[in-house]
């Protein structure tokens, strides 16, 4: 999807966040309503989530949220950086 400002590259819809992550995008939004990925941002009326985020979730072993959000407080993981692609 081109860059737009209701998207831009750095962050993912759920169908392209599913499509990174290798999964069906139902399987991915039973997966966010569980509370077992990142938490999307909004942006307008738009969930997305940040790319570089769900990567260095999958690297951490795609922790449960609350979890996850512990590893980012505590430090215990590389920051995630958007200005790659």
């Amino acid at each position: 999807m081109p860059e737009s400002p209701a998207n831009p590259c750095w962050t993912l819809d759920a169908k392209e966040a599913a499509a990174l992550l290798g999964i069906a995008r139902s399987t991915f939004l039973s997966q966010h309503s569980a509370g077992r990925l990142p938490a999307p941002v909004h942006i307008g009326r738009r969930t997305l989530w940040l790319k570089d985020e769900l990567r260095a979730w999958l690297e951490a072993g795609g922790p449960p949220r609350d979890r996850w959000e512990l590893l980012k407080k505590s430090g215990r993981i590389k920051p995630y950086d958007r200005t790659e692609s």
